[in-house]
């Protein structure tokens, strides 16, 4: 199984001051790296991931250790092609447009679940599947 993993996850495996999320995202990411057959980012989430980070004021040494981390994950960049997608994905069910491209970078990579707290929990998208881990 193919998973696509949302900024959200990676912030809360990362920040151990979110004490109810914290434990479940490392959980969460340590089974899906066992258990999965691919697990999943793209450019967007590790720009938004830096982005959170730094607004949290992470240190940058720890920030740039945390960065490394996160090839642990395959990276599967969107085209332009799959933002044109997107955007007809994003009218077509009212998705926001960030998320949107998002929800078109796993659904071309052909994954079967999209781990996010920010779209609604067993929420499809064709063959994809929304899981909220928190709920």
């Amino acid at each position: 199984m193919r998973v696509f993993l949302d900024t959200n996850i990676l912030v809360y495996a990362y920040d151990s001051a979110e004490a109810k999320r914290h434990p479940i995202a490392v959980q969460l990411i340590e089974t899906l790296l066992k258990e999965s057959d691919d697990v999943i980012i793209s450019p967007q989430v590790a720009g938004e991931f830096v982005n959170t980070m730094r607004r949290k004021n992470t240190p940058h040494a720890m920030l740039h250790q945390q960065l490394g981390g996160l090839s642990a994950f395959t990276m599967t960049a969107p085209t332009l092609e799959t933002m044109g997608a997107a955007w007809t994905l994003c009218a077509a069910h009212s998705v926001a447009w960030y998320d949107a491209i998002i929800v078109q970078t796993a659904i071309e990579a052909r994954c079967e679940k999209l781990y996010s707290e920010d779209m609604q929990h067993g929420r499809t998208f064709g063959g994809l599947e929304v899981v909220n881990a928190f709920v």
